[in-house]
């Protein structure tokens, strides 16, 4: 299953050779190859080999829906659905336990604020709560380098933190501060999100979103691609789009490709880099892709 997409009006979805799921909605029935719900509804368009589909009830308004015998998930290199109390860094993408995340301070496991089954609240109060996915190593690198990028995960922001909470921060290890850096972040206090991907020690700022709810009042669906333009891996020749709750919201072109390398260090909610800049809020269902996801 992937997030994308947030349509207004949906009546009918069928399933054929262009399959269609989704994530997060109000679906009515599901009878045949039809599925029948309510907009709104995340959804996502993408091809695959088989017309086959299981859906799985979550609660009277949310079915999830999964794909087998098809190839759409090994485009998936991280899935964190936070919905494993005894292993909150659990990666459920068909690459398993190599890419698990290790924590670090105290990301809790929520059951009663949730997208998908449950979340995962970090407090943003200097205990330094993180998923750890790289500590110098070549996790990331080795499963997308070099190939076009999708991040998307929920978030409810309960503030800005300490004003510059991190949603997530890569950047080789042992880099300066906001050196070589891939991150999204709460930046100055600002309930809006701001992407950086740089190289050196120069960086811009881009508004990935400009109609982020204030903090603390509802759950918004975030993606970012990068896609590759070029081979030119180094220079600032690629794109990046950002979609909130499926809907595209900014496209900046001429960007950066982030500098993922061997002894890369990434993490969730946080900056791990000179005096911690931590995220406070919940976050759910967060993946990392190796193919843009768009919708058709």
């Amino acid at each position: 299953m992937i997030n994308v997409g947030y349509p207004s009006t949906f009546d009918t979805l069928t399933t054929n050779t262009n399959a269609t799921a989704f994530n997060s909605g109000h679906v009515s029935t599901i009878t045949g190859s039809s599925i029948t719900y309510n907009a709104p509804v995340v959804i996502v368009r993408y091809k695959y080999t088989r017309p086959q589909i299981q859906a799985q009830t979550i609660d009277s308004n949310y079915k999830y829906v999964s794909f087998p015998n098809n190839n759409v998930e090994t485009s998936l290199i991280v899935h964190y659905k936070f919905d494993d109390v005894a292993n909150v860094g659990l990666n459920s993408s068909s690459f398993g336990s190599v890419l698990n995340a290790t924590t670090s301070g105290t990301p809790t496991i929520e059951t009663d604020k949730f997208v998908i089954r449950k979340s995962v609240l970090f407090s943003g109060a200097g205990g330094q709560d993180a998923l750890i996915v790289d500590n110098n190593t070549s996790k990331l690198k080795t499963y997308i380098n070099n190939q076009s990028i999708t991040v998307s995960f929920w978030c409810w922001s309960i503030s800005a933190g300490d004003l510059y909470g991190r949603v997530f921060y890569g950047t080789p290890f042992g880099s300066a501060l906001n050196e070589d850096t891939f991150q999204i972040v709460h930046w100055l206090g600002t309930n809006q999100l701001v992407l950086i991907i740089n190289r050196g020690l120069t960086y811009t700022l881009y508004y990935i979103t400009d109609n982020m709810p204030a903090f603390n009042t509802e759950w918004t669906h975030i993606t970012v691609v990068i896609e590759l333009k070029t081979l030119n891996y180094d220079l600032a020749e690629h794109e990046v789009r950002s979609y909130v709750n499926g809907v595209l919201n900014q496209t900046f072109t001429n960007f950066y490709y982030p500098l993922l390398t061997n002894n890369y260090n990434f993490q969730i909610g946080i900056r791990p880099v000179s005096a911690p800049r931590e995220y406070h809020g919940y976050l759910d269902d967060f993946r990392t892709g190796k193919h843009p996801k768009t919708r058709t």
